[in-house]
């Protein structure tokens, strides 16, 4: 007997015992003109008993309909979709975009490399600054141009990056009791150190966030270019076709695989957008260097305005 069966033959049941009581209450209040509560009393949680009923099989047609709605795309012999195509297209299609993923950031890693040595003329260019892992973003990712660096290894280039690409090297001198410029001059030049302070420090704290995250790089690229590549791997697809839908449920909220993929890639570009903005405000930084010497010098009196 399954459930269904089981599910009427009870519902009959409950059905029949509650008329009975039903009617033997409607008898005994009629053939009684003495008020007797307990009777009274039943017959009114008969008949809400009835309504409930009466709503059960509402409900019950419902349900019926709605597994008859979930059938019809695989029985419908008029629009019956060819699902092994489908499936095999589909993985085909998320197969090849996670191994393109994949592909792309390695080989934009080693585009890097190409492009700066063509941009400094290496190899074989005398004139190449020892320090020229410090302005390179690579040494930001953990894969400085020149490996190893010719300074030793105990000098961190993706720090002093960090420091030349957040503008924290530019050295804005601090105000000082001893400027003898007039009040006005000192208060302008104030107000500029305080917001030229206040800039470095953000990009300082924008680009920190690219720095610890290169020094998990070397452990956390490989465990997310597995993520991506088993979650577009054509046996996860099949496990999800052939397994028990209980099964795919709980592996679907364990492990929402291109979902994954679509955020680690939102969350990659957001961090780039991060760092393009920090450097632009450091060349803004750059580009007010010569005025902030001219409001150094009115503050410091050497100048007059």
């Amino acid at each position: 007997m399954n459930a269904y069966t089981k599910l009427m033959t009870t519902t009959r049941k409950l059905l029949l015992t509650t008329c009975l009581l039903f009617a033997l209450g409607s008898t005994a209040a009629k053939a009684d003109d003495v008020d007797v509560p307990y009777l009274t009393n039943l017959q009114i949680a008969s008949q809400a008993l009835l309504e409930r009923v009466n709503t059960l099989f509402s409900y019950m047609t419902q349900l019926s309909t709605t597994a008859i709605s979930w059938m019809n795309a695989d029985n419908d012999p008029k629009n019956k979709p060819d699902w092994s195509t489908n499936w095999a297209n589909e993985q085909n299609w998320l197969a090849s975009l996670g191994a393109q993923n994949i592909q792309n950031e390695q080989d934009m890693y080693a585009m890097q490399t190409q492009l700066l040595n063509t941009f400094f003329n290496l190899p074989g260019n005398n004139q190449t600054p020892v320090n020229i892992n410090d302005v390179v973003y690579p040494s930001m990712l953990q894969t400085p141009l020149i490996n190893p660096d010719p300074r030793g290894n105990t000098v961190d280039s993706g720090m002093n990056y960090l420091k030349n690409a957040s503008g924290l090297n530019i050295g804005i001198t601090m105000p000082s009791s001893s400027f003898r410029g007039s009040e006005d001059n000192r208060n302008e030049y104030l107000k500029f150190y305080n917001t030229i302070t206040a800039v470095q420090t953000y990009n300082l704290f924008a680009l920190s966030h690219l720095y610890q995250d290169s020094k998990s790089d070397s452990s956390s690229r490989p465990l997310r270019q597995q993520l991506i590549a088993e979650s577009s791997n054509s046996s996860w697809f099949t496990a999800v076709i052939t397994n028990d839908l209980g099964w795919v449920l709980r592996q679907i909220l364990l492990y929402s695989s291109q979902n994954y993929i679509l955020m680690d890639q939102l969350v990659q570009i957001n961090k780039q957008i991060a760092a393009t903005l920090a450097m632009n405000n450091t060349l803004q930084m750059s580009n007010n260097y010569l005025q902030a010497n001219t409001l150094l010098q009115k503050a410091q009196g050497l100048i007059e305005g």
